[in-house]
């Protein structure tokens, strides 16, 4: 499609759309006409599935792409590529995965995995109950460069590399 910005601070592509708090969206000149998104909203929640800068021009007619495959998604402008991403669901079970760390030497790595989970979706924190979802840390060694981690339902986890 093609499309030119004459006012306002964004522009918006709604697709994947089942109804208002369910839907993905592709959002152009967003945050102070700074980004390109693709956002996810699952059951009234908001998550990003990816960023990058651009900015749109006033007057300025793009030709706007978006190509859906299954869960994949990628978005194009004036034909390059601007974001690819997945919309992987929130898992209900545990995950097991192989981790390798890429371009690291073949050698053991002390990691530590920063985790949020076993709360139900809808916990959160309060004044009343400021520690009711709190971070755990877990530290882990890995064999040569590689290592096999149990990430728990509705969770997420940052794994940091030293």
């Amino acid at each position: 499609m093609k499309a030119k910005k004459h006012s306002g601070s964004k522009g918006f592509i709604f697709f994947g759309r089942k109804d208002d708090g369910n839907q993905l969206l592709w959002e152009a000149g967003g945050w102070k006409n700074q980004d390109s998104m693709i956002h996810a909203h699952v059951n009234g929640r908001n998550s990003v599935l990816t960023q990058r800068l651009f900015t749109v021009e006033i007057g300025v007619e793009y030709e706007l792409a978006l190509e859906v495959e299954g869960r994949r998604i990628r978005v194009f402008i004036d034909g390059e590529l601007i974001s690819e991403t997945e919309d992987i669901l929130v898992q209900g079970r545990e995950v097991s995965a192989g981790i390798v760390f890429a371009d690291m030497e073949k050698r053991q790595l002390e990691v530590e995995a920063f985790g949020v989970s076993g709360y139900a979706l809808h916990d959160e924190n309060s004044f009343e109950t400021p520690d009711r979802i709190k971070p755990e840390t877990k530290r882990m060694h890995t064999k040569d460069s590689e290592n096999d981690y149990l990430f728990p339902k509705h969770s997420i986890t940052v794994l940091r590399v030293k």
